[in-house]
């Protein structure tokens, strides 16, 4: 439970401090003062250093370093970057991927950028399977916010999560992080363990042993599963409804109605059955967010007059995506939602 009081919001603005904004910079600096200290022997003392480290700041910056992490952890939640690591024995089930991607920001700035850069310089990193991931990450500013809460509030039944709902990072800020992001686009989420060869040569060289077809539908369900742009599909055509999960990205959209043009109906929905979209064939009739009608028109014409082919997409059924979160939940690894 949450208590929020006006001697409350007194002691948390004395102890914020006005106008402290934690940037970019300074959170790359955080993390290279720490790698600064090493090696380490194991990643639980590395966890512990940048606890240490972030203790020194101010509430208010260890709640921007969390959303800088945040942002950068979303920028890495890519498919190209999901392949990559599936090529190269990574392990990418359960918060296997996720993982992967603090492994990559623990690194520092210049480890993160090369990558997101190019993927298939993973080649050239020493060590396997999980020697590229970092569990405890996440949590270095959680232990480091609850120091400075027992310090300044310790009466306050708070903790870093709690204070971090509703806060953003500031727009100057978000777009500074943004700016320096590499800009590349992502590879179709339909890629197959036979398109690995082509877009990591460097990776899959050497006779390296290559994920098989079954292990990359697991690695894939288990991504979609966790991905925040999860989309319900379905589709009424002759009398018979068929339901599937897609990213919803606009592209990925476009393609999926573009694959149904002859449908009677196509719905999708948010992962809880809100409405994003409604088309009969490819024709949209219903979309409440306008600005995502205007991307999936604009990737949706040069489809529709032969300009450009769709990129293939990965769309499972419903019920294959229940049998596969039941598998996992027999091996202590899945979570269960409800399947419509």
């Amino acid at each position: 439970m949450e208590i929020r009081t006006r001697a409350t919001k007194t002691v948390i603005k004395r102890h914020f401090g006005e106008g402290l904004k934690l940037d970019r910079n300074m959170f790359w600096g955080i993390i290279d003062s720490v790698n600064a200290g090493g090696p380490y022997s194991d990643q639980e003392t590395q966890r512990c250093r940048l606890t240490a480290a972030l203790e020194k700041h101010t509430m208010e910056e260890i709640l921007d370093w969390q959303l800088i992490l945040e942002e950068y952890m979303q920028a890495a939640c890519r498919q190209d970057l999901l392949a990559a690591a599936t090529a190269r024995g990574i392990p990418c089930l359960g918060d296997g991927f996720s993982q992967f991607r603090a492994w990559l920001i623990a690194g520092g700035e210049e480890v993160y950028r090369n990558i997101l850069r190019e993927p298939d310089c993973l080649a050239g990193l020493p060590g396997g399977g999980d020697t590229f991931q970092f569990k405890g990450l996440p949590l270095a500013a959680y232990h480091a916010y609850e120091v400075q809460l027992f310090r300044n509030c310790p009466e306050e039944l708070r903790d870093l999560y709690s204070d971090l709902r509703g806060r953003t990072l500031d727009a100057g800020i978000l777009e500074d992080i943004r700016s320096e992001l590499p800009r590349r686009r992502d590879i179709a989420d339909g890629w197959g363990e036979r398109d690995l060869p082509t877009l990591f040569p460097r990776i899959c060289a050497g006779g390296r042993t290559l994920p098989g077809r079954e292990l990359v539908r697991r690695i894939k369900l288990n991504e979609l599963f966790q991905s925040r742009d999860q989309v319900h599909a379905f589709v009424d055509q002759a009398g018979r409804r068929t339901s599937c999960l897609l990213h919803g990205t606009p592209e990925n959209i476009a393609g999926f109605l573009a694959g149904h043009a002859l449908a009677d109906r196509v719905t999708l929905t948010d992962t809880s059955y809100e409405l994003i979209l409604s088309a009969s064939g490819s024709v949209i009739d219903q979309c409440p967010d306008k600005a995502l009608l205007d991307e999936v028109t604009r990737a949706l014409l040069p489809i529709q007059r032969g300009e450009t082919a769709p990129a293939p997409i990965f769309s499972p059924a419903m019920a294959e995506m229940a049998l596969w979160l039941q598998s996992e939940q027999g091996q202590g690894q899945g979570r269960m939602v409800q399947m419509m």
